[in-house]
């Protein structure tokens, strides 16, 4: 889980972590340090924010993407799909993105998926 805001990231990884099938295996507040993180615990998905304060969340999806390949790279976001950013974002490997306005469940729904491979927004029905 990737966010600058403590309480937010906090919030999200004790959400996710109440999952069955769904391990919080770290925390970042930076995309480098998510992306040292990445290489280290080798995650299924990072949930990171797109605007982070060292290099943002398209940074950090391509380096993952170009560096660790099985690892999945999920956008939250306060901005819409519309935004630039997040077209890059997907352009870069993103497997989809989420806005942070949007219900928990569905982060949670997008976080466990395991068919991973096409790309989703959070405005998709759910996943059965």
């Amino acid at each position: 889980m990737v966010d600058d805001h403590p309480d937010v990231r906090t919030g999200l990884s004790r959400i996710l972590a109440t999952q069955a099938d769904i391990d919080v295996v770290g925390e970042a507040d930076a995309g480098e340090h998510a992306i040292s993180l990445a290489r280290l615990l080798q995650p299924d998905v990072i949930v990171t924010d797109l605007l982070l304060p060292d290099v943002n969340g398209v940074a950090v999806t391509e380096r993952v993407r170009a560096e660790l390949p099985g690892i999945q790279v999920l956008i939250l976001t306060s901005v819409d799909e519309k935004d630039e950013a997040v077209v890059r974002a997907v352009r870069a490997g993103a497997i989809g993105f989420i806005v942070k306005t949007a219900d928990v469940g569905v982060l949670v729904r997008r976080s466990g998926h395991r068919r991973w491979g096409r790309y989703t927004s959070h405005r998709e029905p759910p996943l059965g």
